[in-house]
This record gives C-alpha cells, structure tokens and sequence, in this order.
C-alpha cells in the first residue's frame, strides 16, 4: 500500500518542492553470511511541499531511506524516484550533482570542517557547485544571520556552541536553495530548548522556500512539526 503524504499549505506563490517516491524498495545487507533485510518493499509517496516524519527504533531503517533518497545507496529491489527521475539509473557524477544543486542535507553528526570559519562551512555547497566565492559567502552570512548567529560567521566550529553548530548545519543544508531536505535526527545532543528552536527556524524557513521534508527522528517533540508521520518496523512503513 502506498502512503502519499499532503503538501502543506501556503499563501501566495513559492518554489515548488520535488516529488521523492519510493516503490517497492527493499535493502538489507550480509551479516555474519546472513541477509539482514532493513527495507522491505516499502511505499512512499511525498508530493511536493510535504513535510513527513519517518520514526522507529535504532536500525529500523531510518537512515537507510534518506540515503537511498539522496541516492547514497541503492535498493536491493524497487525504485526510488525524484522529479519522475530513477535514482538508481543516474550513474555517480549525476547524482553527486543533483546532490549539491537540488537536495539538502542535515544530519546528526554535524560534519563541519574544523579549519574552515561558520560563513566558509555554510557556503561550501555553493563553493563546490562553481558559485563565486564573494557571493556564496554572502549569502551564507544572511543565512546565519537569519538563523540567530549574526557575527558569528568568522568563528571556527569548536568556538560555537552545540546548538549554534546544528544551526549552520541547518543553514548549509539551505544555502543551495534545494527541492528537497533530507533530515537525520537534527536535534540528537540538544537539550528540549536548543531543539525546540532549531526545529522551529528549520520549519519557518522550509515553509518560506516550498520544500518537500522528509525527517527521520526519535524525537516525538521534533516529528510533531511534520505535516504526517511514518513508522518503521521489521522492515515495514506503517502510520504513526
């Protein structure tokens, strides 16, 4: 059965988010000379605008679906499709691209590079992509701004807090203006307030831009932002 999930509603005109559905897909992985199924033929449908929580235990699969939809990985069987596009039939230099110019990317390990200053890290998805220096550190900088942090875009990450580093994660998962966020436990390691705020802006900010969300978490305060929820179980989607 597939679970379509509804877009959000907005005034006014916006960017339109991406269409990511997953049919049939299962994945699983050897262990030990044994299968080990963590996806098993599961349905998703999230058109574009939704906003959808997926939860469940530690090694459900969570993590497994954002990957195959940022077409990390790809499935044993079934197909993972963006924009009508099968992920699984874009070789390696393409979905590299669609990664850094129509997909956003936060996870729970917040990745940041060490040497490079808050505005650097933000603006490295752009940097990557070919844009100018001068104007992907501008526009980092009114992102950090944005989020809470002005002044803070020449510091390096071990000068921030735990909260403040989720929050230029958030930001470089943005700065590329993409069509879909993917999003791994974003408040893992922050206290309720720290998530709360970061969950908050992270909401705002995908409602102002027209993004499809597809947020894994065990944070029930966090799922709760989402327009629907899903859980994972045996392999198995079911509503939450």
């Amino acid at each position: 059965m597939s679970h379509a999930a509804a877009p959000r509603p907005a005034p006014g005109p916006r960017p339109a988010g991406s269409r990511l559905e997953l049919r049939g897909v299962s994945q699983g992985y050897l262990r030990r000379g044994a299968l080990r199924t963590v996806l098993d033929a599961v349905d998703l449908a999230l058109e574009p605008g939704a906003f959808v929580a997926l939860t469940g235990a530690s090694g459900a699969g969570k993590t497994t679906v954002l990957e195959l939809a940022a077409g990390l990985q790809r499935p044993v069987a079934g197909r993972v499709l963006l924009d009508g596009a099968d992920l699984g039939a874009l070789d390696d230099a393409r979905l590299a691209e669609l990664r850094l110019t129509r997909v956003g990317m936060l996870f729970q390990h917040h990745d940041l590079i060490p040497t490079l200053n808050a505005a650097e890290n933000v603006a490295l998805p752009l940097l990557l992509a070919g844009a100018q220096r001068h104007a992907a550190l501008a526009r980092a900088e009114r992102l950090v701004e944005r989020l809470g942090i002005a002044g803070r875009g020449a510091e390096l990450p071990a000068e921030l807090s735990l909260g403040e580093r989720q929050r230029l994660c958030v930001a470089r998962a943005l700065v590329n203006e993409p069509r879909l966020l993917l999003a791994d436990e974003p408040t893992a390691g922050l206290d309720s307030v720290a998530a709360d705020e970061v969950m908050r802006l992270l909401s705002e900010l995908v409602d102002e831009a027209g993004l499809t969300v597809l947020l894994a978490t065990h944070d029930v305060r966090a799922a709760a932002y989402a327009d629907r929820a899903f859980r994972l179980s045996g392999g198995r989607l079911e509503p939450a």
